[in-house]
């Protein structure tokens, strides 16, 4: 929230981030709650058919969608008839032997309390909705309790809608192994990595989709989650513990294979004439990035 700039004062380069994880449940699970909390035109998600919608959304920050003539509701392009749900519900006195109807009608599934986008109710689900002021609800909360009877959609058709694009603020990016290569995310400054890959290819493929020709951020932050106290923790230490060994190896070896080089190229030095094209050569720049570790309670 705070690297946005969502309630802050924050004035920095734009923040564009991508949600990577191997197992759809875990985006699924996680992405509910980001639109609840960041609403639908903030996340994309590139799995299913609407995957090129999606990645047009995150990259380019537009939304093509259709509204029906009906009720009012926004679909998605490919949506052929209108899919807002509306539900029958009836609010019951609980107290006693008897549960007396206080109040039965037709809502929007859209007006529930805690409703996402794809999300559908069934018969005799218990949800919460708002407060009708009807008599005998009069100076209860603003939401109640109510049990759902029956449920439809509009199925108003598509080509009786109104087309529409609009611009979005979308800055997260829900990302499944089939987005793992192929996609070019150079607009991308964070990448977050859910669970740890164990392939080292996949890990650098996944963070090559920001890290790339035409990056346009300064540089990307690749964080990787787990959790503190479990085996995946376990297996962290043991994985940094060997890369440490391992690389106080490589020092020892390559620091004895320079004192090599350096002796030969002392003891065969010449004074070669200067190259007036040395100026013009093109520099070539490798760099090296390191996934950094997050440690989560």
């Amino acid at each position: 929230e705070d690297l946005h700039g969502r309630g802050s004062a924050y004035s920095g380069d734009p923040f564009k981030c991508i949600v990577f994880s191997q197992f759809r449940n875990v985006l699924n699970v996680l992405g509910s709650q980001l639109i609840l909390r960041f609403g639908q035109s903030a996340v994309a998600e590139f799995w299913g058919k609407y995957r090129k919608l999606e990645l047009e959304k995150f990259t380019d920050g537009l939304q093509r969608t259709w509204k029906c003539t009906t009720c009012g509701y926004v679909n998605e392009p490919l949506e052929k008839r209108c899919k807002r749900q509306r539900l029958k519900v009836v609010i019951r006195n609980n107290h006693g032997q008897l549960q007396e109807a206080l109040w039965t009608g037709n809502v929007w599934a859209d007006e529930i309390q805690g409703y996402f986008r794809g999300f559908s109710f069934q018969r005799l689900q218990v949800v919460s909705i708002r407060n009708p002021g009807t008599p005998g609800l009069q100076g209860r909360e603003d939401y109640v309790t109510a049990t759902v009877v029956d449920a439809n959609r509009c199925n108003e058709k598509r080509r009786k809608g109104v087309w529409q694009r609009e611009n979005v603020d979308c800055f997260l990016l829900l990302l499944s192994r089939d987005g793992s290569t192929g996609l070019d995310l150079s607009m991308v400054t964070h990448v977050i990595l859910l669970d740890k890959i164990w392939d080292n290819a996949i890990e650098d493929q996944v963070i090559s989709r920001a890290w790339r020709l035409g990056t346009r951020a300064a540089e990307i932050n690749a964080i990787q989650l787990y959790m503190k106290g479990t085996v995946e923790q376990i297996m962290f230490d043991a994985e940094e513990q060997n890369s440490e060994r391992n690389r106080k190896k490589n020092d020892e070896t390559n620091n004895g294979k320079e004192m090599a080089i350096m002796r030969y190229l002392f003891s065969n030095l010449k004074i070669l004439k200067s190259d007036r094209n040395v100026e013009n050569r093109k520099k070539r720049r490798r760099v090296m990035f390191d996934v950094q570790t997050l440690i989560t309670k």
